[in-house]
Parts: structure tokens; C-alpha cells; sequence
């Protein structure tokens, strides 16, 4: 007897230790579950979340270039039809239309990019063979906008963290250096999620990106602020990163191209990612255009 009534006892407390840590379990799975859900409702309380607000129509485009690609209006300033200061000024105008209602920008350079247009329109009135010119700078005059985490000289590049002071770009990343070098002008960076790593555009140092089609749906991530400005008509030509789908989805979401199939990657120099890692990730142009794809 006393046999049995030591293994009913040893059951018994196997019974209890099993369903005491079966109990533990459930509980961290619903405590885990109930903080992931304050932790987003607080986060989209704090980034005033776009499907509690009423849809919000863009602007017209007015300008009348717009529906021309980048390769388009190379040929009108070869031809001398148009000024790169008449371009640059039309999409910094167009940023500032949708901007008030997409949050896709973090900081913009409109006064340099001026600048710079006007130092291309001069060397274009100066050159006597400007196809030769345009041979050698494929992409001189026309703007392009950059996302965050892209490093552009004197511009905010801190991929939106919240606990460290923004820094400015010391350098330019190894993709704005090429496009620089081919002429285009930088005209701002754009918004990214807080070390890139969310499949929506946003972020409590920056906010929510809305998609420019339909204010209440996402742009997608991390690259939704270029995504939006170019879905938007307030791009030429956007450069994004991508590991996992960074440009992809933000490409379908808003109804841009993207270069990913196209195997052409640029350096990835001055790309802040996640530090201290080695991340496989590819730095790529987006477009609106399909045939800016073969520039």
C-alpha cells in the first residue's frame, strides 16, 4: 500500500508540475500577445494612423512635363527645349504639393538643387556639341530623390532611430556618387521606417507615409517614401534599398517600377542598415517609367 500510495503520489505532483509550466506557457503567449498589440496601438496612436482619417485627394499636376520620362526630357534639354532649372523647379513645387499630405520627405536640399540646375543650364548654353556632353552625362539635369538610409553629403542619415542624435552625411552613398557622377541632382531624402526593418513606412521619429493613390492604405516598406513620392509625380528617379522585399512592395503598392529583375545593383557605400551586420542588401533605382529602365 504504501507502494501505491507513493506512485499515486509522484503522479500527482507530475500532473501539477506539468500543467503549472502548461499555465506559465499560455500565460507568456497571451502577455506577449496583449503587449504587441499596445506596443501598435501606441504606435499608430503616436504616427496618427491613416485609416482612422478621411481619404485625402492630391493635387492635380500642372506640370506639363510630367508625363515624360527621365530619357524623354534628356532629348528636350539636349534639344534645348526646356532648362534643367525648369525641371528641378517643377518637381520641387510638386514635393511640396504632396508632401503636406504624404509625410514622404525627411529633408530637403531645393535651394542647392537650384543651384546646381542652373550650373548645368550654363555649361549646356556653353557646350557646342551637347549630345557629346549628354554621352558622357547621361543623367545631367534631371533630379532624383534619395531614401534616408542612402547617405547624401551634408543631408540627415540616421534611418530614423529614435535613440541616437540624427547625424549629416559626411559622404555620399556609392549609388548617389554614380548618379551624381552621370549628372542627376539630388533633390531630398525620403522617409524610411527606423532601421528599415518594417514592412510599412513608419515611425515614431517621422511618422506615417501614405500611399498617394488611396491616403488609408500603406505605401508599404521600407522604401514607401520613395515608392510615394514617385507614385505621386514628385520623383524623376528614386534610389531605395532592399533585402526582403524593401523596394518590392512599396513598388507594387504604389504603382512604380522597380530595377530588381534587372540584376544592376549599385555600391552599397554609406548604407545604413542594421550595424554590425552583414546583411545581403541591394541598392536599386525606382521608376515610373518603364523605358527609364534601360538609362
Amino acid at each position: 500500500m504504501d507502494f501505491i500510495n507513493l506512485s499515486v503520489e509522484n503522479v500527482f505532483r507530475y500532473d501539477m508540475r506539468r500543467f503549472l509550466v502548461n499555465t506559465v506557457k499560455v500565460l507568456v503567449v497571451f502577455s506577449t500577445r496583449a503587449l504587441l498589440w499596445v506596443y501598435s496601438l501606441i504606435l499608430n496612436v503616436s504616427s496618427f494612423n491613416a485609416a482612422w482619417k478621411k481619404p485625402q485627394t492630391l493635387p492635380k499636376i500642372k506640370f506639363e512635363f510630367y508625363n515624360r520620362s527621365a530619357e524623354e526630357l534628356r532629348d528636350l534639354l539636349i534639344s534645348r527645349q526646356i532648362t534643367s532649372r525648369q525641371i528641378v523647379e517643377a518637381y520641387i513645387n510638386r514635393v511640396k504639393e504632396v508632401d503636406v499630405i504624404l509625410n514622404s520627405v525627411v529633408e530637403n536640399r531645393f535651394e542647392g538643387a537650384l543651384k546646381d540646375a542652373e550650373e548645368v543650364d550654363n555649361l549646356i548654353a556653353k557646350t557646342d556639341d551637347v549630345k557629346m556632353l549628354f554621352g558622357v552625362q547621361p543623367l545631367l539635369g534631371i533630379p532624383f530623390t534619395v531614401k534616408e538610409n542612402l547617405a547624401v553629403k551634408g543631408m540627415k542619415h540616421s534611418s530614423s532611430r529614435t535613440r541616437v542624435p540624427t547625424k549629416k552625411a559626411e559622404s555620399d552613398a556609392g549609388a548617389v556618387e554614380r548618379l551624381r557622377r552621370f549628372g542627376g541632382i539630388p533633390l531630398l531624402v525620403s522617409i524610411a521606417p527606423e532601421l528599415c526593418l518594417n514592412m510599412e513606412t513608419v515611425s515614431k521619429k517621422n511618422g506615417r507615409t501614405l500611399n498617394p493613390y488611396d491616403t488609408t492604405r500603406t505605401t508599404g516598406g521600407s522604401s514607401g517614401g520613395e515608392a510615394a513620392l514617385l507614385g505621386a509625380g514628385a520623383s524623376v528617379i528614386g534610389l531605395g534599398s532592399d533585402i526582403a522585399g524593401s523596394i518590392r512592395f512599396p513598388s507594387m503598392f504604389c504603382g512604380v517600377l522597380d530595377t530588381s529583375q534587372l540584376q544592376v545593383t549599385y555600391p552599397s557605400k554609406a548604407t545604413f542598415l542594421i550595424p554590425k551586420t552583414q546583411c545581403s542588401t541591394i541598392t536599386l533605382p525606382l521608376v515610373p517609367w518603364p523605358n527609364e529602365l534601360l538609362i
